[in-house]
Formats: C-alpha cells, sequence, structure tokens
C-alpha cells in the first residue's frame, strides 16, 4: 500500500500533492484535506449584464444560467469590460451574489465574464453527524415533484401559518383536533373550525356565546337531520312533543302532521292583515272581506299605495286604467336592484344604464355611466363575440357621419377636455396631436426652444432651434426643416449623438436641410439629416 509522505509541522493553508496519485491536500490546521482544484466543470461563463449599463448604475447581480452566484471571493471572478480585462479588487469587489465596479459602465459597453469554481472537497462527512445547527437557516426544498418524503416520528410544525399546497390532502387519522393547545379554554376553542376561500369566503367556525357551530351560507342535506330541538325563525319551535306553530295561540301539534282534518284552528291571525277563522280566510286588503270557496271576491282591492285593483282593470297610479293589459302613460320606467336605481328608460327613449343622478341627464340615446368606486379594475363596457367559425366573428359596426364635420367614433379622457382619438364622417382619423396620416407642422420665425407637445411634430425654423434636457420622454421623435436660405444652428441637450461621426456636438442644419431628432432617453438624443454638419 502507497505511503503519503505528508510536510512536518504544517502551517494552515499549506498545500501537499502527492506525485504518485495525483491527489492534491491542504492543511486546515487540524488534518490535511482532500480537495479537487478547480476543472472546467467548475468554470463557468457569467450571464450577460451589459444590457443593464447606464453610466450610472454600478451594482449588478451576478448569475449563471440564470440563478444567482455567490463567490467566496473576488479573485474567483475573471471580469472584461469593454473589451479590456478589469483588475480584482481595483476595478470591481464582491459581496454575495453582488458584482460592485469602482467606475459605472457606460452604455453600449460589452460585458464578458469567468467565474472559476472553488475547490472540491472529496471527504466524505460521516453518518449521523449533521445536526439541525449546521444548516442554513432559510427556506429549502427536500426532494422534487415525484418524491416522496417519510418522517417516521412525530411532525411539530411552528409558526403562525402552514400552508399545504396540493389538490387533494387524505388524512389516514380518523380524528382531526382544532384548537388543541395545551390546556383548551372556552376562549382556545372560540373561533376555531375551517374557512372555504373564495370570491365569497364561507366559513364553519364555532361561536362560543351561542354554543354553536356556525355555517356562513346554505346547507343542503340529502338524508335526515336529527335534532333534540329545532326553532324555525322566531315562530316555530319544533321538539319531541311536536309543532309548535306560535301563531294567535294555536298551541301545540302533538300528532307530527298538520293536514285539513286532523288540525283544528278555531281563528289564527298571520301577522297583522289576514285572519284565518272556521269561515275562511279574511285577507284584510281593504275591506275584502271573508274568501268562502278560494277565490277573492271584492269591488276593489288595493296593493300598496299606487297600484288599484277593481271591476274595471288595473289602475297603475299616474298611469291610469288599464283594460286592455297594457300600461301607457309613465313618464319614465325605473329598474332596481337592493333598492338601487341601475336602470331607466326615459320618455325620450332614450336608455340609461347607471346610478339615478346619472341616469337622469338625457344627453344619449343609450349610455352607461359607472361612478367613482362603482367599476374599480372593471370593464363599463364589454362586447365579445365567441363565434368559432372563421368568416363568422364580426365586432362591432358603427354608422354615422358623412363629413368632416361629423363625429362617427371618439375617446375622450375622464376630464372630457382631451380627445384622444377621433374618427371623422370623411375616414379622417386624429389623435392628440392632430390627422395620424400627415405630419403636424409647428412654424417658428424666431429662436426657438423644444417643448413636449412637439414630440411628433415638425418644426418649420428660421433661427435656431434647442433641444432641452427634461422635456421629452425616451422614444419622441422630432423633425427640424431649415426654412431659410441661410444656416441655423441646433442646440443640443446634455448629450446628442450625430449617428454619421458619433461625435457629441452643437449641429449646423445648411439651407432648406432636414434632420430628425430621437430622444434614447430624456437627457440623450440621436440626429441625423441632410444638410447636417
Amino acid at each position: 500500500m502507497a505511503t503519503l509522505n505528508f510536510p512536518d509541522e504544517p502551517t494552515t493553508g499549506d498545500i501537499y500533492t502527492d506525485s504518485n496519485s495525483g491527489f492534491t491536500y491542504e492543511w486546515n490546521g487540524t488534518v490535511w484535506i482532500s480537495s479537487d482544484p478547480s476543472t472546467a466543470s467548475n468554470i463557468r461563463e457569467i450571464d450577460n449584464i451589459s444590457s443593464e449599463f447606464d453610466g450610472s448604475e454600478t451594482d449588478f447581480t451576478l448569475k449563471v444560467a440564470g440563478v444567482n452566484i455567490e463567490p467566496a471571493n473576488v479573485q474567483q471572478l475573471i471580469i472584461s469590460v469593454g473589451g479590456v480585462m478589469q483588475n480584482a479588487g481595483d476595478d470591481y469587489t464582491v459581496d454575495g451574489s453582488t458584482l460592485t465596479f469602482t467606475t459605472a459602465p457606460t452604455a453600449g459597453l460589452t460585458f464578458f465574464g469567468t467565474y472559476l469554481g472553488t475547490a472540491l472537497s472529496l471527504n466524505t462527512v460521516a453518518d449521523g453527524s449533521v445536526g439541525s445547527s449546521s444548516l442554513k437557516t432559510e427556506d429549502f426544498t427536500i426532494g422534487g415533484s415525484g418524491n416522496t418524503v417519510t418522517i417516521p416520528g412525530n411532525l411539530t410544525v411552528q409558526g403562525t401559518e402552514t400552508i399545504i399546497n396540493v389538490d387533494e390532502l387524505n388524512i389516514q387519522d380518523k380524528t382531526i383536533g382544532i384548537a388543541s393547545t395545551n390546556a383548551p379554554t372556552a376562549t382556545t376553542q372560540d373561533g376555531a373550525g375551517a374557512i372555504i376561500y373564495g370570491e365569497t369566503h364561507i366559513d364553519i367556525l364555532y361561536d362560543v356565546d351561542k354554543a354553536a357551530l356556525g355555517i356562513s351560507t346554505a346547507v343542503s342535506v340529502s338524508g335526515f337531520v336529527t335534532a333534540t330541538r329545532a326553532q324555525v325563525g322566531t315562530g316555530v319551535t319544533i321538539n319531541n312533543t311536536g309543532i309548535d306553530i306560535g301563531i294567535g295561540g294555536v298551541g301545540v301539534v302533538t300528532t307530527g302532521n298538520i293536514t285539513g282534518a286532523s288540525a283544528t284552528i278555531t281563528s289564527a291571525v298571520v301577522g297583522t292583515g289576514v285572519t284565518i277563522n272556521n269561515t275562511g280566510i279574511d285577507i284584510g286588503i281593504g275591506g275584502i272581506g271573508i274568501v268562502t270557496t278560494g277565490t277573492v271576491v271584492a269591488a276593489s282591492a288595493r296593493v300598496g299605495l299606487g297600484v288599484t285593483i277593481n271591476n274595471t282593470g288595473i289602475d297603475a297610479g299616474n298611469a291610469g286604467i288599464v283594460t286592455a293589459g297594457t300600461v301607457s302613460g309613465i313618464a319614465t320606467i325605473a329598474l332596481k336592484t337592493g333598492g338601487t336605481e341601475r336602470l331607466r328608460i326615459l320618455s325620450s327613449g332614450h336608455v340609461a344604464i347607471g346610478n339615478a343622478t346619472n341616469n337622469a341627464n338625457d344627453d344619449a340615446f343609450f349610455k352607461a355611466v359607472a361612478a367613482d368606486g362603482e367599476a374599480a379594475d372593471q370593464y363599463v363596457g364589454k362586447f365579445e363575440n365567441l363565434e368559432g367559425t372563421a368568416g363568422q366573428s364580426w365586432g362591432v359596426l358603427i354608422k354615422a357621419g358623412s363629413n368632416s364635420t361629423d363625429e362617427s367614433f371618439k375617446i375622450r379622457n375622464k376630464a372630457n377636455d382631451t380627445t384622444y382619438f377621433l374618427v371623422k364622417g370623411d375616414g379622417t382619423v386624429e389623435d392628440s396631436k392632430g390627422d395620424i396620416r400627415s405630419v403636424p407642422q409647428n412654424s417658428q420665425g424666431s429662436a426657438y426652444t423644444l417643448v413636449a407637445s412637439d414630440a411628433g411634430k415638425l418644426i418649420l425654423a428660421e433661427d435656431q432651434v434647442t433641444v432641452p434636457d427634461s422635456v421629452f420622454s425616451a422614444g419622441d421623435v422630432i423633425t427640424i426643416v431649415n426654412h431659410t436660405a441661410g444656416d441655423i444652428t441646433i442646440v443640443k441637450c446634455n448629450t446628442m449623438y450625430n449617428t454619421a461621426d458619433g461625435d457629441n456636438a452643437n449641429r449646423t442644419l445648411a439651407s432648406r436641410g432636414m434632420a430628425t431628432v430621437y430622444m434614447s432617453q430624456t437627457n440623450l438624443a440621436y440626429i441625423s439629416g441632410s444638410g447636417l454638419s
């Protein structure tokens, strides 16, 4: 068996390589640790971060294949910016997964980085030698989606919330304990139960004050319900002696069945208006009288305060007498839900959807108005044609207008003071800057500084034009035409590159020349054109 001749009296960090086996060892202060130097499999290319260079940002996240990496030291990184190798520790530092440059890289520079993996320990950790204190405190995953984790002993989960993210949870235990503390009391029991989450949560919770289990929805039972006592509303009690109807001293029903033959009621009052006795049913509406054969016989009956029914027909209040089944003469018709108006048909025939205040304004043949808070995160209108046959699924047809003064389709802002989009009767299409099929023109006869509203316009200039800082947004375009027989000057913003030579300087636009300014950032522009120098 080969013998390893380790050096005597080593110091921490000393490296020893056995020439026979080729293995390398490092003295950690106590023992020699076997290690394998970085190999090709340990060397990884760092993800390209050049798209984040902007001349101001110095901190960047280190990733390999989209996953954060944390080098042990800065010497594990080889960094090149703009084709120039950077000096580790001087030009850049590393902290965790954050790479920090001493000087912020400017936009357009290239980036290349290499991550040199650390030496790999070949020692084997002994079974049963790693305890919970050796684990890193952080979120972690055990196994994959196709693996099974088995805990042979008890499982204790500490915290305020336990989330089990499965489609179906099967529990083999026969009893599920809820609020099972070391010393359960009525206080710990109160509010215990289950919540079924949805658009409207369903609560199944215990109420200590009522000594009852509360369910916040209807219960559908296909079998029998067995109970010692049940109360329906405040008037009917069902117990082991029978059914106490509780209406006008009717008494207790002891036979369990209420039928016309076995239930004897001398007189009963339902509410304050209907009397049931041995002569029949007195409905008590407008002196209708006694019903003896099941038919209401009366000269006149009133429903509420507005509708009267008599032998001439139905008087619907201000509508007059209806003798042929048609209601006529109503000024407006309003539909309500929950006591709140939702829809109104006005006397003009116009239809309004919304609340009573908005519906009262008769300013459109058809409209839908959502007041503040009534349609948060919702569309006021939505049209969908879900026809699946190709060539048969059509959208919305709007017919209106025939000339340039007609407005066939218009979109305005909430304040109703700016038109965002307009289709006129002659087919002309405009946005907030004008006709989208032509370039709006802004003529200037003297020195002029561009303003935000000039974006998308042509400046017909007769004197110097200045491109200001912090006025335009990225993507804005302005065209400048020299409308004179001489040269004019275009004064640059903070940075304005000439696309012809990349130079950043003020420009001269020759007579009748035309230049286009493209804003890459609020203070960075590119300019090109004819007659530009």
